[in-house]
């Protein structure tokens, strides 16, 4: 999900990643929380179980994903389990701003690699910074492999 400064932001627990995705149902789809349990077919307390116990069922993830428009909890999983996300392109131009935003991340992160190995950087700063520039770089190799076929743009972007 994108903070208020447009950056990618990473949820950093299960709890934060359900707060997010709902937080993104709610502004991006304007569905809150008794509209999302009616979709997802539950009742109140059942729903607000699963979210505050942070223990929705498998079955159930990629339906919360979609009905949020996010999915945050589905990629902490992921993460969690020492996993690399990347969001799949449709094999378009990528604008200078993607490729602006990716080579400042690997300053960053080469930056920040220096600094872990003489002991003056956060482990989790240093692997969350990783993280998204592997996530960049193999996105923009998804995307020129699929400039060839590139998918049709039914609702826009």
């Amino acid at each position: 999900m994108r903070n208020h400064s447009g950056k990618s932001r990473r949820p950093t627990s299960l709890a934060e990643a359900f707060d997010l995705d709902e937080a993104n149902a709610l502004k991006a789809h304007r569905r809150p929380r008794k509209q999302m349990e009616e979709l997802m077919g539950t009742n109140r307390s059942t729903y607000a179980r699963w979210v505050s116990d942070c223990e929705m069922p498998a079955g159930r993830l990629l339906q919360f994903a979609v009905l949020c428009g996010s999915a945050n909890v589905i990629e902490y999983l992921a993460i969690a389990c020492g996993k690399l996300v990347v969001s799949i392109p449709s094999g378009k131009k990528a604008k200078a701003g993607d490729l602006g935003e990716m080579q400042a991340n690997f300053g960053k992160a080469v930056m920040l690699l220096e600094q872990f190995y003489r002991g003056k950087s956060e482990l989790s700063e240093t692997l969350g910074v990783l993280n998204e520039v592997l996530s960049q770089v193999a996105y923009h190799r998804e995307n020129v492999i699929k400039t060839g076929q590139p998918e049709l743009e039914l609702f826009g972007d």
